[in-house]
């Protein structure tokens, strides 16, 4: 093993980073897609309570941030299934 080959240790943290990078995007997407925004002050808080977070509690915020995506998903999915094209919902629908 030579002195640049990153330790298990590394991979995992790297493979941990590089996972909630891809449910920050996918959270982009879809609040984007259900008509929100995650703003860029949203995201740089996000960005920077996992550089000071360890492993165990990066994955736990990752998992929260997934359940968060899977909910907004469920939510996109039901708007698009419950009305019908260039429908409108009125304010008594939505309360």
């Amino acid at each position: 093993m030579t002195d640049d080959t990153p330790s298990d240790d590394n991979l995992i943290e790297r493979f941990v980073l590089l996972h909630h990078e891809l449910v920050l995007a996918k959270l982009d997407a879809w609040t984007l897609a259900a008509g929100y925004v995650l703003t860029a002050d949203a995201r740089e808080d996000l960005e920077s309570q996992a550089s000071q977070l360890s492993l165990a509690e990066l994955a736990a915020r990752v998992q929260e941030l997934q359940d968060r995506l899977d909910a907004v998903r469920l939510d996109v999915q039901e708007d698009v299934t419950e009305e019908p094209a260039g429908a409108e919902r009125s304010s008594d629908e939505t309360g």
